[in-house]
């Protein structure tokens, strides 16, 4: 999956993360991600970038099959990069964005023991994957 972020019309950051989903148990699991960090539109470095099997790295779950509200599970294994955890806070609720109304969202809190003091909400739906984070609104989704 490709996330670009933009500040003020500019690209700042490309991501590709790297999922799997399990053909038994439906999960889906996190094997990293590329991250090209973006200065006046020239790739400046790489920070953030992780992959499975590599350097102490491990996959994390992104998101149970069955999410239960209270289940607590770590996405990112990446130590001393990205050791995202998340709780499920809610298995039912509604986000309306600019790529349309979600109904039956999974709401989660992130939070890091390398970022200290991160509390990141997120919400994903089924069979389209993160709509919100934060404040920011899922746009547009699907293959391009």
């Amino acid at each position: 999956m490709e996330d670009r972020e933009t500040r003020k019309g500019q690209l700042i950051e490309v991501t590709r993360d790297y999922y799997a989903i399990d053909s038994v148990t439906n999960d889906v699991y996190y094997f990293g991600e590329d991250v090209n960090i973006y200065k006046n539109g020239k790739v400046a470095g790489h920070a953030g970038s992780w992959l499975s099997g590599v350097k102490g790295a491990r996959f994390g779950l992104m998101m149970p099959a069955a999410p239960k509200v209270g289940q607590k599970f770590y996405q990112e294994l990446a130590p001393g990069v990205g050791m995202d955890r998340v709780e499920i806070v809610a298995d039912s609720e509604k986000v309306v964005t600019p790529a349309g109304t979600f109904e039956k969202c999974v709401h989660v809190l992130e939070t890091s023991p390398i970022e200290k003091g991160l509390k990141d909400h997120k919400w994903y739906a089924r069979d389209v994957g993160q709509v919100r984070d934060g404040q920011m609104l899922l746009v547009r989704y699907g293959v391009q």
